[in-house]
């Protein structure tokens, strides 16, 4: 498991590694993220809100087809 280079990432990857999150749910946080991120056209989280979270969920559910045990496995540690 690398440190992601972008500083944002890297400090979501800290807080998680000090506070003993598994490797699985460290990994799957940096990509979610990541994915929300790319999805928005590469704007910083600081920037956005509930819309934003809202239709990236939508786009996942309706366009993907993403089941919510993936959201739900994915918010526990």
């Amino acid at each position: 498991m690398q440190k992601p280079s972008s500083p944002f990432l890297a400090s979501i990857f800290e807080y998680m590694v000090t506070r003993y999150y598994s490797k699985n749910t460290i990994e799957s946080y940096i990509y979610w993220i990541r994915w929300y991120i790319r999805f928005h056209q590469n704007r910083h989280p600081s920037e956005m809100g509930d819309e934003e979270v809202e239709r990236f969920l939508s786009f996942l559910a309706n366009e993907r087809q993403v089941a919510i045990g993936v959201f739900q496995g994915s918010c526990h540690h």
